[in-house]
């Protein structure tokens, strides 16, 4: 749930999320670099089927969302 929004004079970076708003967190960014940092057997309890698809890139597994996660590990690195 997002409880505050900061407002970049760089519309790029811009993020259109609204105060209140709940998205997985395998959806989002900030989600999938808090999810890469937990215990693997959270992935399974949170998410106990397949992932919902909110874009044409959303991961839809968890197979293919652990390799993700994997990779923002190694680099930390993170995109939406």
């Amino acid at each position: 749930m997002y409880l505050h929004r900061s407002y970049s004079s760089m519309e790029m970076l811009s993020e259109n999320t609204q105060i209140g708003a709940r998205e997985p967190l395998y959806y989002t960014a900030l989600g999938k670099a808090y999810l890469a940092f937990q215990e693997e057997y959270t992935l399974e309890e949170l998410y106990p089927g397949e992932l919902e698809a909110y874009s044409q890139r959303t991961i839809t597994t968890i197979p293919k969302l652990k390799g993700y996660l994997g990779l923002i590990r190694e680099d930390w690195l993170c995109g939406g």
